[in-house]
């Protein structure tokens, strides 16, 4: 196998296994100790005690993790499309491009249902990912890049962070 071959194996790899172990920690250990990534069988949030800790966290969770897996899902969607060296650059940036546009079709899904607070964040994530998987499908890249953001980039990243602030944590939380 050939170096270019390894890293995003390894990298895929790695966030699958973040994944694994994020899911296998939600279904145990619950009782006594509400965790805001873990989904409760009420659809609760848990003892109003754990509610003085964020509120915007606990105001939010559900949704929160609903985004964190779509964001956590565009993450490895990205890192499988990116990671075959036998593609051209134009197959590429289609992969690519199809990633932000799945993204952005599912949180435009979620956002209306979204609580008050994160339905405006969702709107505009899920529109810079619109924003972001055209400029990648229409442009060809900057020399020597392979997939280039260009301005969308930012808008992506001020929604993103947009979100995160209102959830508490960043999305995807790949340190759970």
């Amino acid at each position: 196998m050939s170096r270019k071959t390894i890293i995003p194996l390894a990298m895929v790899l790695a966030l699958a296994l973040a994944g694994c172990a994020d899911q296998s920690s939600d279904r145990g250990g619950q009782e006594g100790t509400p965790r805001t990534n873990a989904p409760s069988p009420s659809g609760s949030t848990g003892s109003t005690a754990a509610t003085t800790a964020s509120p915007s966290v606990e105001a939010t969770p559900e949704a929160c993790r609903t985004v964190d897996t779509l964001a956590y899902n565009q993450l490895v969607a990205m890192a499988l499309a990116i990671g075959d060296e036998n593609k051209n650059d134009s197959e590429l940036r289609a992969d690519a491009a199809k990633s932000y546009e799945d993204f952005a079709d599912r949180v435009s899904l979620i956002a209306p249902q979204a609580p008050e607070n994160l339905r405006p964040a969702l709107t505009e994530w899920a529109s810079a990912g619109t924003a972001v998987a055209r400029y990648i499908a229409g442009k060809k890249p900057r020399a020597g890049l392979v997939i280039d953001y260009g301005p969308t980039q930012k808008r992506w990243n001020a929604a993103q962070k947009a979100a995160e602030k209102i959830c508490g944590q960043d999305l995807p939380d790949l340190d759970q």
